[in-house]
């Protein structure tokens, strides 16, 4: 991993930048790419972001989502820039489904643990709970000076990527993150009334479908969306993902799975709070935290649950 330093050093000799949300983008994705832009404005770049996909409604009507450009693929833009930062990423494919070489810089700047080499340069820790909280270090570690907007943004995916800091392994520390996070000017109750508190009735419906779904096979629990009961919801899957951290904490489950049917394929979530499913989640061709992670699956729901319980079982 190259250090803090070399990270900032690096992108500051780039002047057009690309940054983009990854698919089923979620308020870590959003925060840090729009912390990471306010950053490169204040030393005069030229930044773009894109997102291939729309926003859970959850936090869709924030104000900072006026600052993607969404519909659009990295390769629909890259003409003119001169470095790509790929925030809170582990594989090019959460970008664009294009099996195309980027022709530019590439610095990642990311928490997951998933090893790829499509970065020239990497900043990468997946101890952390959220890349935001890594953006965080990496400008303190530099000693840049952050401003209101941008704690604000880095606040919602720390908020966000821990739950409301009920998940991730370095849990305690994220406390220090938001504490200095608001004597910046963060406002954390704007974070809970915007967010928390302010859940769309479709991805409660999508979480009481979870629940109404859910099964208890020894000491792991489960649960299953179908195509049509997916598309009764009438939820993206960004809404999907967060509907399942829900599930998080069921008495005597050491692991969780969901799997949820859409346009294409079954998207497979991974959860525990003991036990490192990040390599489970690799087994069945996706990646993740030790705690939180995804995984793609064809086939009908039945084969995937049969197919994910025998790799889950593994590991307990």
């Amino acid at each position: 991993m190259n250090s803090s330093q070399e990270i900032i050093d690096s992108i500051n000799q780039h002047n057009n930048i690309l940054l983009s949300l990854h698919a089923s983008p979620d308020g870590d994705s959003l925060g840090s790419c729009v912390a990471m832009k306010k950053y490169l404005q204040q030393q005069g770049k030229q930044v773009t972001i894109v997102s291939p996909d729309s926003l859970p409604e959850m936090i869709s009507h924030l104000s900072i989502a006026d600052e993607v450009e969404f519909g659009k693929d990295i390769f629909d833009v890259i003409e003119g820039k001169d470095l790509l930062l790929a925030l809170d990423v582990p594989t090019l494919d959460r970008y664009t489904k294009k099996e195309q070489e980027v022709p530019i810089d590439v610095i990642r700047i990311d928490h997951h643990d998933t090893k790829t080499d499509f970065a020239t340069m990497n900043f990468v820790d997946p101890k952390e709970t959220s890349t935001c909280s890594l953006l965080l270090r990496l400008f303190r570690e530099t000693n840049t000076d952050i401003d209101k907007e941008i704690a604000q943004a880095l606040l919602l995916g720390v908020c966000t990527d821990t739950n409301f800091f009920v998940i991730g392994i370095k849990i305690n520390e994220v406390f220090g993150d938001v504490q200095y996070l608001i004597s910046k000017g963060a406002d954390y109750n704007a974070v809970l009334e915007d967010v928390y508190y302010n859940k769309p009735f479709g991805m409660i419906k999508a979480v009481g479908k979870l629940l109404n779904n859910l099964v208890m096979e020894g000491n792991i629990a489960y649960s299953t969306v179908s195509k049509q009961e997916f598309d009764d919801l009438r939820v993206n899957m960004g809404d999907m993902r967060i509907a399942i951290k829900e599930l998080t904490g069921i008495k005597g489950a050491d692991i969780i799975f969901a799997l949820v049917e859409g346009e294409n394929g079954i998207k497979g979530s991974l959860r525990s709070q003991h036990i490192d499913i990040s390599k489970a989640a690799e087994e069945l061709g996706g990646g993740g935290h030790s705690y939180a992670a995804g995984f793609p699956q064809q086939g009908s729901l039945e084969e995937a649950v049969e197919k994910t319980l025998a790799v889950v079982k593994k590991y307990l």
